[in-house]
């Protein structure tokens, strides 16, 4: 690889691209994703062969960096599915480029009613933990640039939060 001998990479992925796609399938919600991952591998595996460094054997050091390319794959689409629900909502449509499959009926009906307490727990609170929390994470201000718009100190804004998360759990119970 070192040396980047052609022959000695096909060599490698003909012995270890079928392997590597299965196991990474075990991790990844498709075999598609699994030989992209694996692909990705090699193709970073041969532009940076000068740098590449094995302490143990050739197939432990791919099926780990198979394995850790695969688990970053599934922790950024976790980060983006997150960031989808957060802009757009769990349930919207209106996400650029994403459809999620639509939830079951109970599941849908659940969620519907955790919206609609953690809207009356957010109506309940008191004016000023309210607004704060509105500011907070509807309107995404730093605390800084809440105690600004709000006229009150940093301490304020935190203890106003504070009390507002505290005032939300009990509302929404153990769940």
């Amino acid at each position: 690889m070192r040396r980047r001998d052609p022959a000695g990479v096909e060599a490698l992925f003909r012995r270890y691209h079928a392997l590597l796609c299965d196991f990474v399938a075990t991790l990844l919600p498709s075999h598609a994703a699994a030989e992209d991952v694996v692909q990705d591998l090699f193709y970073v595996m041969w532009t940076e062969s000068s740098r590449w460094q094995i302490h143990t054997t050739v197939r432990a050091y791919l099926f780990a960096a198979a394995r850790n390319r695969a688990l970053k794959q599934l922790r950024h689409a976790t980060t983006v599915r997150r960031v989808v629900e957060a802009n757009w909502g769990a349930d919207s449509d209106d996400a650029p480029g994403m459809s999620a499959p639509p939830l079951p009926p109970d599941v849908d009906l659940e969620s519907a009613e955790a919206k609609q307490r953690l809207n009356d727990a957010i109506d309940a609170l008191p004016e000023r933990t309210r607004l704060a929390m509105t500011l907070r994470w509807h309107q995404e201000m730093s605390h800084a640039e809440i105690a600004e718009a709000m006229d009150i100190s940093l301490k304020g804004v935190e203890k106003a939060l504070s009390s507002g998360m505290v005032k939300l759990r009990a509302a929404m119970g153990p769940r």
